[in-house]
């Protein structure tokens, strides 16, 4: 995941030139990218719960 978010995120890159850069399908590239949003997105939640109380 985390080599999918530095190419399409930081390099800029499309899913395609990412997922030829890695040699994997461009639904990998996807189903990854969501996969991290949404991780981050729980770590998010649980930080900001644990600030609250």
């Amino acid at each position: 995941m985390q080599q999918v978010i530095h190419l399409v995120y930081y390099q800029g890159l499309k899913y395609r030139e990412a997922a030829d850069a890695l040699g994997i399908p461009v639904g990998t590239v996807k189903s990854r990218l969501h996969a991290a949003v949404q991780r981050l997105g729980l770590l998010w939640d649980e930080t900001r719960h644990e600030m609250d109380e």
